[in-house]
């Protein structure tokens, strides 16, 4: 979901069009896309998936595309405060979704709920010991 906006039918209805058309790769570009440098593209982007998520049919398409999974999943994709709030954004809504187990599996939803407990900003800590003598 955009900031401040609510999407109704037409917007969905719109959505659908640009990212289901047949023999269209659109959201294998978006894909791509989301591996640019750019932050203000990226978040943009990501804001473009939130809206998605809630989507059965859109969860289809992020189920189906190669790589998209583990994307979601990978904390080391977004360096920037934004990114990372946004792309929590994308895991919550696909989370909180009714339909998302059906779609993307038990396993994968409890992967969701385990990032969304973890929260936006969780850092694995690799603990070190140093060894006296060597």
């Amino acid at each position: 979901k955009f900031p401040g906006t609510r999407p109704d039918f037409r917007t969905s209805q719109t959505h659908r069009a640009l990212v289901q058309s047949p023999g269209d790769q659109t959201f294998t570009y978006l894909m791509t896309v989301s591996t640019h440098p750019f932050p203000d593209l990226r978040c943009s982007l990501l804001s473009f998936f939130q809206t998605l998520a809630s989507q059965p049919w859109a969860q289809v398409i992020m189920n189906d595309q190669p790589g998209f999974r583990e994307y979601l999943l990978d904390r080391s994709t977004e360096r920037s405060k934004e990114c990372k709030e946004r792309k929590y954004m994308v895991i919550s809504t696909l989370a909180e979704s009714p339909t998302v187990a059906e779609i993307f599996g038990q396993p994968y939803m409890v992967q969701l709920k385990v990032y969304c407990n973890q929260g936006a900003y969780f850092m694995r800590v690799q603990a070190e010991v140093a060894m006296e003598g060597d």
